[in-house]
């Protein structure tokens, strides 16, 4: 037997159907390829382009840092 709804309650609320993100198109900071995302946050259009990135700014710190210590 199905369960009947009371006159007085509230509607039945129901979670609105998943929407796709949006595809936003971006260029890569590293090597100027222009690449199709759906993460607003996403910087680079390859592993291999942000491991690029991610080495150079470690090597530029160690650089400040050997200057610091030398000085």
């Amino acid at each position: 037997m199905a369960a009947r709804l009371e006159p007085d309650a509230p509607p039945v609320v129901t979670k609105p159907r998943w929407q796709p993100k949006p595809e936003v198109e971006k260029v890569c900071p590293v090597c100027g390829k222009t690449f199709v995302t759906t993460y607003s946050s996403k910087k680079y259009c390859s592993k291999e382009c942000r491991d690029r990135e991610m080495s150079k700014r470690l090597s530029e710190k160690q650089k400040r840092a050997r200057r610091e210590r030398h000085e």
